[in-house]
């Protein structure tokens, strides 16, 4: 997965910076984030936000499509992983019913499942 490729909003660039949705858009006005338009929003490659804060990429939390998208997998296939228990899905959103992943838990996994797919039929030593 790029990490450039993987677009974060303003959001949750905040969440996980501990900061307000404001101060992250100061951020990008003082040029210390790049923004990319995406239709209305205003995104935030997580290669940018690793530059700026790189310890908190792992603690970052991630909507179940962005998930999908470091899989490599569908976003069913993401939740059908949560319920088993493979990855562990935090509670997220205004209301609290949205499936939100740690960006750890989920590269893990995605290192797990190349892994696997890697020793089909492979020896390692």
């Amino acid at each position: 997965m790029e990490k450039e490729l993987l677009l974060l909003t303003v959001g949750q660039v905040a969440n996980a910076l501990g900061l307000s949705v404001d101060q992250v858009r100061n951020m990008i006005r003082e040029g210390r984030l790049t923004a990319h338009k995406k239709g209305q929003r205003r995104c935030i490659a997580l290669s940018d936000l690793e530059r700026v804060e790189p310890n908190v990429i792992h603690t970052l939390l991630l909507t179940t499509r962005q998930a999908a998208t470091i899989l490599g997998a569908f976003p069913q296939t993401v939740r059908d992983l949560g319920d088993l228990g493979v990855l562990i899905a935090v509670r997220g959103g205004n209301s609290g019913t949205h499936r939100r992943y740690r960006f750890g838990d989920v590269t893990a996994a995605a290192e797990r499942m190349q892994y696997r797919k890697n020793s089909n039929g492979q020896s390692h030593e």
